[in-house]
């Protein structure tokens, strides 16, 4: 049986020195169950079928986390050199005076060990790709995007305009998009939201927290859907259309707010995703 360990050791040794891709587990086992001097047990016999189907198993999981993770960096676009699923993990260390017990002979614990060891690398590396790619999707949401009112129409642009309560002219620090009462308004981006409520000229007011320095405001709403604390997604219905506060008619007061200054929320509801 140690002979026959041995050579599965010895040729999954050969195969992964030379980029392992897949080779059928059941190749490096060729020969462990030939008879040995002559004889081989039933219970030899059953833990080399055992060893084979787990060997097997550990393949076929390698393979696919292999493929996975390519084609992840494949989407992300990330340098490939830092995540080569082709390529064994750099490891190491001094030699070591304690050593565990062997219940395996020592070349079977030695394809054991490297297809764990390769595994729990994979798993690293798919795990920081699957934090980038969360990141990059949460600063993609954090954009804010599109039209919050379906079919809305532009009333009042951002800038200077006479005020049509005092007919002075003052800055309109948002846009007003004209749209029927109770129209659903959803937000722009994901965030938090930081105003759920009523607030001055405003009337009822969303204000919504976004990464990255944005802010987006929903104002005039005849009814709000969200609360204060509560995570919304892009694309959320988050109020109704209405009139509240300082308003001549149904509208929604939209701003968008970068690193604390008001900016023209037009650009943002022009772009896409």
């Amino acid at each position: 049986m140690m002979a026959a360990a041995f050579y599965a050791g010895k040729e999954y040794g050969v195969a992964r020195s030379h980029g392992w891709n897949g080779a059928d587990t059941r190749s490096l086992l060729t020969g462990w169950g030939a008879p040995h001097n002559g004889v081989v047990s039933s219970e030899t016999e059953g833990q080399l079928r055992a060893l084979m189907l787990r060997l097997g198993q550990l393949q076929s999981q390698m393979l696919r986390l292999n493929a996975v993770g390519q084609r992840v960096v494949e989407k992300l676009n990330v340098d490939s050199s830092e995540f080569d699923f082709s390529e064994l993990p750099g490891i190491g260390g001094p030699p070591s005076e304690h050593e565990g017990p062997q219940t395996l002979p020592v070349n079977m614990n030695r394809v054991m060990a490297v297809l764990s060891r390769d595994m729990a690398h994979r798993g690293v590396q798919l795990k920081m790709l699957d934090s980038m790619l969360t990141n990059a999707a949460l600063k993609k949401e954090a954009f804010p995007v599109g039209n919050p009112v379906k079919n809305g129409r532009l009333s009042s642009k951002f800038g200077w305009r006479i005020d049509p309560f005092t007919g002075r002219r003052k800055f309109h620090h948002g846009v007003d998009l004209a749209a029927r009462r109770g129209a659903k308004v959803v937000a722009a981006a994901s965030g938090l939201v930081t105003w759920a409520g009523k607030r001055g000229g405003y009337g009822n007011l969303v204000e919504i927290t976004h990464a990255d320095g944005y802010v987006t405001r929903y104002g005039h709403s005849s009814k709000i859907l969200v609360s204060r604390g509560e995570i919304v997604r892009r694309g959320q219905p988050i109020a109704r259309v209405g009139s509240t506060g300082r308003s001549t008619g149904p509208h929604l007061h939209y701003e968008v707010l970068l690193n604390g200054k008001k900016v023209d929320p037009s650009k943002y509801i022009l772009a896409s995703i």
